[in-house]
């Protein structure tokens, strides 16, 4: 998922439209938003996850949801590189982006990017080596944010 140096394609949007039949809707392509497979998050993190991938990638997009105002949304990562095989830390961002009808047209903008933590400030990881000597008990030491 954090393939750095290959551009990455930020979203392939699709507008869903239903017609008549329930079970049936018509996919209309809308346009192209890129960012670069280098670019890094507003996490502030540095250094290198067991991976060797960068603490600061931004990449793994996995859901997104509209904020409700202009063009902004929020992005959460997956686990991180190798699906729970590094300790990264979980988070979401908010971007604002529009899409045109050649990549070159689009527009992205990252806006923040927020790590996600407990109540007593730990932070959560998605990485799955702490959960194999978890005991169920207190702050879970893993996740996968979805």
């Amino acid at each position: 998922m954090f393939h750095r140096s290959i551009s990455a394609i930020f979203f392939c949007c699709v507008w869903l439209q239903m017609i008549s039949m329930p079970s049936f809707a018509q996919v209309t392509w809308v346009g192209t938003v890129r960012i670069p497979g280098t670019a890094n998050d507003k996490s502030g993190l540095t250094g290198t996850l067991e991976t060797g991938t960068p603490q600061g990638a931004l990449g793994g997009f996995s859901a997104i949801e509209y904020s409700g105002t202009r063009d902004r949304y929020l992005v959460l990562s997956d686990r991180g590189a190798g699906d729970g095989a590094a300790s990264f830390q979980c988070r979401f961002h908010e971007i604002e982006f529009s899409v045109g009808d050649r990549p070159s047209e689009g527009r992205f903008e990252l806006v923040s990017t927020t790590l996600l933590c407990s109540q007593d400030r730990r932070s959560f990881t998605g990485s799955l080596e702490p959960i194999r000597g978890w005991d169920g008990k207190g702050h879970a030491p893993s996740m996968d944010p979805e």
